[in-house]
């Protein structure tokens, strides 16, 4: 499990920076975005806006996770989901 990083409080430069995970391509990245977006909707909720990049990242996420273990996505989703629930 990879340290949590300190998020900017600042909603629009919090969401700059999640975009720009996002656009980035990168798998470990995108990750991030769902962990990071995922613990602060745990904590305080989130906006609109993050809950459909929370959506987008996790539809990435879940895709990439389907492929690296030869499954659906509906299972890859579930995997997910016990990943986030047991880091809570």
């Amino acid at each position: 499990r990879a340290p949590h990083t300190e998020e900017p409080t600042n909603w629009s430069r919090r969401y700059k920076a999640n975009l720009e995970k996002l656009a980035s391509g990168d798998v470990h990245k995108v990750a991030e975005v769902v962990r990071d977006l995922w613990r602060r909707d745990q904590e305080r909720g989130l906006s609109a806006g993050e809950k459909r990049m929370l959506a987008k990242a996790r539809q990435i996420l879940v895709g990439e996770l389907a492929l690296a273990e030869n499954t659906d996505d509906a299972k890859a989703e579930i995997i997910l989901d016990e990943v986030l629930a047991a880091a809570s």
